[in-house]
């Protein structure tokens, strides 16, 4: 479900079998923005799976996308999945390596 945004991410970057442009990688990394907008609606009264949504892509050092979040302002439900995600990218076959 974290992922749900990238419906909205083109097929030929999604699947592109290579390194991302990086206007591609910025288009990719609209996903968190266009999940948690489609999911708003659906879960207003689960704000922490909205947050893990939204917020999957930041990084401690405000690096991340897309509010570029500091350290302890990421909330922890939203950490624990970028740490499941990671790992879960480390151990796939996916199109670009």
């Amino acid at each position: 479900m974290h992922d749900i945004g990238k419906i909205g991410v083109r097929e030929t970057v999604l699947n592109k079998p290579g390194p991302l442009t990086a206007d591609e990688y910025q288009h990719i990394m609209t996903h968190p923005t266009v999940g948690w907008r489609i999911l708003a609606p659906l879960l207003n009264e689960m704000p922490m799976s909205l947050n893990i949504v939204r917020w999957h892509h930041e990084r401690f050092d405000g690096s991340g996308a897309p509010d570029r979040l500091v350290s302890d302002a990421i909330p922890l439900e939203a950490r624990i999945v970028a740490v499941a995600d990671t790992f879960d990218a480390m151990t796939s076959i996916r199109p670009w390596g």
